[in-house]
């Protein structure tokens, strides 16, 4: 038992061992990243708050209309929507998306 855990330590110290020469090489810059306004990164996404149709058909999603989020209803595949709210006094909400569990 004893050899074979001195074997084991020799094994892990020499494979921790590591050449001089990876060691010395600079180390390469990356870019930054782009910079994004705060207005950009606050600001409301164009669709969101999606739901499927039970049978897989059609997705429901809250999308602006008029300056207010509203239902739109898509079918898959399609980049036609149909405006199924048109809600202007004030944001429809998620929980007004149809739910199918």
């Amino acid at each position: 038992m004893k050899k074979f855990f001195l074997l084991a330590l020799l094994v892990a110290a020499f494979g921790c061992k590591t050449d001089k020469a990876e060691t010395a090489a600079e180390p390469q810059q990356m870019a930054p990243p782009p910079e994004i306004s705060v207005e950009d990164f606050f600001k409301n996404s164009e669709k969101r708050t999606y739901r499927m149709s039970p049978d897989g058909s059609h997705i429901a999603y809250l999308a602006p209309y008029e300056s207010r989020m509203n239902i739109h209803v898509q079918k898959v595949g399609s980049d036609e929507a149909t405006l199924v709210s048109k809600v202007t006094d004030r944001e429809a909400r998620p929980n007004e998306l149809p739910r199918h569990e």
